[in-house]
């Protein structure tokens, strides 16, 4: 097979999969390729979402049999995280972390856990609460990690521990929501709060649904490269799906003071494009409101990133002053040695210096030779 014969079967997989969790099945007539699209679910992250589809529709299929035995694959281990985190938070609950993303999503709009996959649990804290925060978490067994950079670059800490040979469960500590710069003042902890679902989670507070679609919307352009992977577009879809006027009006209201309708916008309608639905008055209070920020804030300009270096171009546009962009380039050009051996498989030391050299000239060359 050469390279366009896989990236046609590729999109072929694919756009079946979008088929089915629209409500359009149809079992592909040669079970050759039921590898495929098993396999293409799997790097979709719906892999739980489509067999729930194909068990309603072709309970008896060969290519039913083929989801079933990777769902329990994954059940066996979503429960055995499940059971963790939950006890995890408990630990962590005087220090009122706020659950995120995958975890967040999982209870807030999917019918069952195992039906949104994640590699980790991520929170969201108070700085000052940090450090109590990652004391009671060592004290349960969790090993912290070498932090890559500062704040500027990457305001999280990851712990984690291994609980059988094969599934260990990473948690990742948020002092600020987005590692971009330009967007690491938005949402902060306080604003999560207000409206903050209490009793959703076993064991955490989860965001809004307004607040989630936000967080999910930005994260997408501005982690991800504008990426288009299914879940996250699903993520949408069901907040979309499910939240109220006043989450809506959270939303336009948000848009509004930071002049972001643009960029929510840009998320909404890549969900909408590929799980249509009939109407979505979010979406055309955001085009309206895009089409009036004549002036939108400098992250929008995320959204026309064409590659890694123009992401650091914008990063650096974003920052203020001479001292801020000092401090961003010493963060992502000579981070923590420990973090260095681990990224580059260093096994002595004396190799270092060679290496930050050349980390010093590709960045630069990243940043500067595309200005």
């Amino acid at each position: 097979m050469n390279q366009n014969q896989a990236t046609n079967l590729c999109k072929d997989s694919r756009n079946w999969i979008i088929s089915i969790l629209n409500g359009r099945p149809a079992i592909p007539h040669n079970p050759a390729d039921y590898q495929d699209l098993v396999s293409s679910a799997e790097l979709e992250g719906v892999t739980a979402l489509v067999y729930s589809t194909l068990i309603e529709r072709a309970p008896q299929s060969d290519l039913a049999a083929r989801f079933k035995d990777q769902v329990r694959q994954h059940a066996a281990r979503a429960m055995l995280l499940q059971e963790e985190r939950i006890r995890v938070l408990q630990i962590l609950n005087n220090d009122e972390p706020l659950v995120l993303k995958g975890e967040a999503m999982a209870y807030a709009c999917y019918r069952q856990y195992q039906e949104r996959p994640m590699t980790d649990l991520d929170i969201l804290v108070k700085d000052n609460r940090f450090k109590s925060i990652s004391n009671s978490l060592i004290e349960t067994g969790y090993r912290r990690a070498d932090s890559s950079s500062g704040d500027l670059v990457m305001p999280q800490i990851s712990f984690s521990k291994k609980l059988t040979r094969s599934v260990t469960n990473v948690l990742d500590v948020h002092t600020a929501l987005f590692n971009r710069p330009g967007l690491q003042n938005m949402l902060d902890y306080e604003e999560l709060l207000i409206g903050a679902q209490l009793g959703k989670h076993p064991a955490g507070l989860i965001p809004s649904l307004g607040n989630l679609l936000i967080h999910a919307s930005l994260h997408l352009m501005a982690h991800h490269f504008n990426s288009r992977r299914l879940i996250w577009l699903y993520d949408i879809k069901l907040l979309l799906e499910n939240m109220s006027d006043d989450d809506n009006q959270h939303v336009i209201s948000f848009c509004q003071r930071h002049r972001l309708a643009a960029a929510i916008l840009k998320a909404v309608e890549a969900s909408r494009l590929v799980f249509p639905s009939e109407y979505c008055a979010l979406s055309d209070q955001l085009k309206m409101q895009a089409a009036e920020q004549t002036v939108p804030h400098i992250a929008t300009g995320l959204l026309k990133a064409e590659s890694q270096s123009s992401l650091a171009i914008q990063d650096w546009n974003s920052l203020r002053g001479i001292r801020q962009r000092l401090a961003w380039l010493r963060q992502h050009l000579l981070p923590a040695p420990d973090y260095m051996m681990r990224r580059y498989n260093l096994v002595s030391k004396w190799r270092l210096p060679f290496y930050y050299l050349w980390r010093i000239l590709r960045g630069s060359v990243k940043i500067f030779g595309s200005r």
